[in-house]
């Protein structure tokens, strides 16, 4: 029910103004007055909170941070903390120095889970919770409780502290990375490929949380940006790691092959560089990674193709992560290795064209069956899987013999039942081999005229068995 107030002035009147106040009930249907949900903005300005809560504090000294939380839930507390490092992290600005790794990387094109997005954006997102808990020495200015439930908390950090602080870190982290790298440096100049890259993918990752700066350092007696050096570094000896293979088209025929890659660094043999291999298009079961031999080889060991596709390709690549473990689920690190020219080369899987050469010994009452229902019947299943069918044996793939047979099973309330069993064989042409055998007994068969009909009725509920059952597992064979 609706209520309005009217408010009436009268133009005259001894005793001056009159005001008549009419209370007017609106003719709705009556209803229980909603609830509202606590809005935050309303509590901010609540007379009995702090000035901090009412508005942030905007200072040239410190970076400030304010944390919200409703008491209901749990580890409100922690919940309020981490809104209010969040919200001072949000005052910290990165500037990008024109000769960093970061504005380096920028410049390239990323895709980050199908969105467009700049280097720069995916690393800082990649490395936000990462700055929040490196602050260090940050007060706590207070906290609050309303009345509504609610608590507040106000951090503050000086921002000169954190400047020094983060001086100091990045010393700290540029001595290290410069030790990686005198290391990588000594394994580039020895061929000691593998240890180099380890020990420059240490080098950078040291300095994770600086990229967006110059880190110009002393080597040699000379001053080098750290960063974009290593970067250059990483990418020459990746440029110069081949991954050779006779043919990266392969016909399959009757088995499938063993490939094997020659790896080599400026015509080197590369002995221990790990490779991952997948099916880029169809589905197939192989070793994922691979390290090369002594001889710089490495065999790829297809154990079977999983779809009926005609082509099925795979990619091989350099497997950077397992050169560094330890920086395979670093997101940053990923980041990082999107941008680089990976070694790399595809192979291509074309099977050869199926042709089958079908041969009959139907049955039904041990008399033959011209029209051979079941063959028919698989030669149509065939054709719509891409399989070619010939009659001149000489020019198939395979062979398959379907076999049948009905006996009489007895009369049942004038209905005729017959059992048929059922045989298929696969055959390989030159070696006359059987690769497939499959029996089934007992496929039941009814009709009301006479046996001969039951036992025709008895192929076509074979039909069935032969599509469902059967032509899967001659598919898988032979493909």
């Amino acid at each position: 029910m609706k209520n309005f107030l009217l408010v009436f002035k009268a133009p005259f009147g001894g005793l001056g103004a009159v005001i008549l106040l009419i209370l007017l009930n609106a003719c709705t249907p009556s209803s229980t007055p909603k609830k509202q949900a606590i809005n935050k903005d309303s509590l901010v300005l609540r007379k009995n909170s702090p000035a901090w809560v009412r508005e942030k504090p905007i200072s040239s000294i410190y970076y400030t941070g304010i944390g919200y939380s409703a008491k209901q839930i749990n580890d409100y507390q922690q919940v309020a903390k981490q809104k209010a490092l969040e919200d001072l992290s949000s005052e910290i600005k990165v500037s990008v120095s024109a000769t960093s790794l970061l504005y380096q990387m920028d410049s390239k094109t990323n895709t980050v889970n199908g969105v467009n997005s700049s280097f720069k954006e995916s690393y800082e997102a990649s490395t936000k919770v990462k700055s929040q808990t490196d602050f260090e020495n940050f007060e706590l200015v207070g906290t609050h409780e309303d009345e509504t439930g609610g608590y507040w908390l106000y951090y503050r950090l000086s921002k000169a502290e954190y400047k020094n602080q983060q001086e100091k870190k990045r010393n700290d982290a540029q001595k290290i990375a410069l030790n990686f790298y005198e290391k990588a440096q000594s394994d580039q100049q020895n061929d000691k490929i593998i240890s180099a890259l380890d020990n420059y993918i240490s080098a950078l990752m040291a300095i994770e949380k600086y990229w967006n700066d110059a880190n110009e350092v002393q080597y040699q007696g000379k001053n080098i940006m750290l960063g974009t050096s290593i970067y250059n570094n990483i990418q020459d000896i990746l440029d110069n790691i081949r991954l050779q293979t006779p043919q990266t088209t392969i016909i399959i025929q009757k088995n499938l092959p063993k490939i094997v890659f020659e790896i080599l660094y400026k015509n080197k043999k590369l002995e221990n560089l790990p490779i991952k291999a997948l099916f880029t298009e169809g589905r197939g079961e192989l070793t994922r990674n691979y390290v090369s031999n002594a001889q710089g080889n490495i065999t790829l060991d297809l154990q079977k193709l999983r779809s009926h596709v005609k082509n099925h390709q795979i990619l091989v690549e350099t497997d950077l992560t397992n050169i560094s473990p330890t920086n395979a689920q670093n997101a940053v690190f990923a980041l990082f290795l999107s941008r680089l020219r990976i070694p790399n080369t595809t192979i291509i899987l074309e099977k050869e064209k199926q042709i089958a050469y079908i041969i009959s010994k139907e049955k039904n009452l041990n008399i033959s069956l011209e029209n051979a229902p079941l063959s028919r019947f698989m030669k149509e299943l065939l054709t719509k899987r891409g399989i070619s069918i010939t009659e001149n044996p000489e020019k198939a793939t395979f062979w398959l013999e379907i076999s049948t047979n009905t006996e009489a099973n007895g009369i049942s309330n004038d209905i005729y039942n017959t059992l048929l069993s059922l045989s298929v064989r696969g055959i390989e042409p030159s070696s006359k081999n059987e690769f497939f055998s499959h029996n089934k007994p007992n496929l039941k068969g009814f009709q009301i005229k006479n046996f001969t009909a039951s036992g025709l009725d008895a192929h076509k509920r074979a039909e069935e068995y032969l599509e469902e059952e059967i032509l899967p597992k001659i598919l898988e064979e032979i493909q």
